[in-house]
Formats: structure tokens, C-alpha cells, sequence
């Protein structure tokens, strides 16, 4: 049983790591690999949410300025 929570544990971080891996290194406006907001899609206006993908990569980047800017 406590190995099963080993592995759990390891897979979660492994996959945590890999998104922030690509966070870092695919900007989400440049890619199509992003989900995109629902509520933008059907509705035209922005969510507190929308920004959210694109202040995270310039925050990983270190590009404050950007980040805080896409961040609505």
C-alpha cells in the first residue's frame, strides 16, 4: 500500500515538472497546444482567468513586466 502512494506521488511530480516545463517553453500565444477559455469563446467577454496561460510563461521567464500586463 505505501509503495502505491510512492508511485502516485512520483507520477504527480514527474507531470507537474513537465507542465511547468512547458509553460516555460511554449508561449501560449505562439501555440496551439493550450486549451483555450470557454467562457471567452461563447460569450466574447474576458474571464478573471483569461491572461492566466500568458502571465505564467513570463512569470517562469522571468518577465515581470509582461506578466503582470496579461495577467487580467
Amino acid at each position: 500500500m505505501v509503495i502505491k502512494k510512492y508511485y502516485l506521488w512520483s507520477i504527480g511530480i514527474i507531470l507537474l515538472f513537465i507542465l511547468i516545463l512547458t509553460y516555460k517553453f511554449f508561449n501560449p500565444i505562439q501555440y496551439d497546444i493550450f486549451p483555450k477559455c470557454p467562457f471567452y469563446a461563447i460569450t466574447g467577454y474576458k474571464c478573471p482567468g483569461c491572461g492566466s496561460q500568458r502571465a505564467i510563461h513570463y512569470l517562469l521567464n522571468f518577465d515581470l513586466q509582461n506578466a503582470w500586463s496579461n495577467f487580467y
